[in-house]
């Protein structure tokens, strides 16, 4: 049998043997241009395809990269870079000023250690040279995002803790439940640790909790005071003789002392001494 392919030009034979042969002549001109066409069509499908993938691929990476509402994805913020530093610092909310503000945290090469770092409004305004309101709302914006990924909860109930009854013995019955989240101890560990485990099992024979650092070695002590600080609703202070001064660690009760006056942090000083040694704890 044979056959002539009209579109082609191509002759199919059959034999008994049950085997189609294709037998191909020279392809016309007009043959040719069409094949080139299909050819330059088929290239231009699979290039455009391959520019669609890399686009999104670049999108889940810029995703990736900022997370939610511009957020860099890693919660630690420790090991943020000074893109995502100023990324967080962008989608803050600081009006028009904010491209400005965040540009600035870049200029000055602000990575997450850093931005941890800040005790205080002064710290930051010296280093990045930002108006005061900014560097309140952005410390303010840290330590709730701080809390926020740490867990930290609100209070539901009124502030307790305001005055020390008449007792002898504190009594805690009526006050909202102390936690480990809601109240930080804040000491001089090598004056006051005992007492502050005492005060720590007093509570918790009462019900309560709260919080007193023990880092674990080779832990970051400055990223899990400020988180605890910032998630803090009541900061009890062991108020010992060198409470205040500076310390042999990067966050010492120095600017534990620092940030809870600049963050206006409600505190229940426990007073261990006579005069602190240090005159700005004074």
């Amino acid at each position: 049998a044979v056959a002539v392919c009209s579109k082609t030009g191509h002759i199919v034979t059959g034999s008994r043997d049950n085997i189609a042969r294709v037998w191909k002549g020279d392809a016309t001109e007009g043959q040719k241009k069409e094949r080139r066409q299909a050819t330059d069509k088929q290239i231009e499908r699979e290039t455009r395809n391959e520019r669609e993938i890399e686009e999104k691929v670049g999108q889940e990476r810029n995703t990736e990269h900022k997370g939610e509402a511009g957020v860099p994805a890693s919660t630690n913020m420790e090991e943020w870079t000074v893109d995502q530093v100023t990324a967080f610092i962008s989608n803050m909310g600081l009006g028009q000023s904010a491209a400005e503000i965040a540009t600035k945290f870049d200029q000055s090469f602000v990575s997450g250690e850093e931005l941890l770092s800040y005790s205080s409004e002064k710290d930051m305004m010296e280093e990045v040279d930002i108006p005061k309101k900014a560097a309140r709302l952005i410390l303010k914006q840290r330590d709730a995002y701080l809390a926020k990924v740490g867990g930290g909860s609100e209070a539901t109930s009124p502030m307790y803790g305001a005055s020390t009854p008449s007792s002898s013995r504190l009594s805690t019955s009526s006050c909202a439940r102390m936690t480990e989240d809601s109240v930080f101890i804040s000491l001089r560990f090598g004056e006051a640790m005992e007492e502050a485990k005492q005060l720590k099992a007093a509570l918790q024979r009462e019900g309560h909790d709260a919080y007193v650092c023990q880092v674990a070695p080779g832990a970051n002590i400055k990223e899990v005071v400020v988180r605890r600080l910032a998630a803090a609703k009541l900061v009890v202070i062991m108020g010992t003789k060198t409470y205040g001064a500076p310390g042999t660690v990067k966050f010492s009760s120095k600017q534990e002392l620092e940030y809870i006056i600049e963050q206006e942090k409600p505190f229940f000083l426990i007073k261990m001494c006579d005069n602190f040694e240090d005159e700005m704890t004074k």
